[in-house]
């Protein structure tokens, strides 16, 4: 069991650990998306403490989670902003757009 301040329940840990059992054991990062998901799905976005909490579940370090949820546009760590989702990477690319029409 992975501690968190976020109170993960027994039957979403449930669905992560059938989703992890589905791919290789000595290849954990495989199952980084189908609990990416789970989380994303229970929690509605994917906090630092859902990438923390991920990355220790797999054994992986965080930045290995962030590179998905920074990478894949479906997967969003931030809460609904402006009608929509952004991502951090959305919105770094959003204020260079800005900066670069502005000057």
């Amino acid at each position: 069991m992975v501690s968190t301040s976020t109170h993960v329940p027994a039957e979403l840990e449930r669905k992560m650990d059938e989703a992890i059992a589905r791919y290789p054991q000595d290849r954990p990062r495989s199952a980084a998306m189908p609990l990416l998901h789970l989380w994303q799905k229970h929690f509605g976005l994917i906090s630092d403490e859902g990438i923390n909490w991920i990355a220790a579940k797999l054994g992986l370090q965080p930045i290995n989670i962030l590179e998905l949820v920074t990478f894949y546009p479906m997967l969003s760590d931030t809460e609904l902003r402006h009608g929509g989702k952004l991502s951090r990477y959305g919105e770094l690319m959003h204020r260079h757009r800005h900066l670069s029409t502005s000057q």
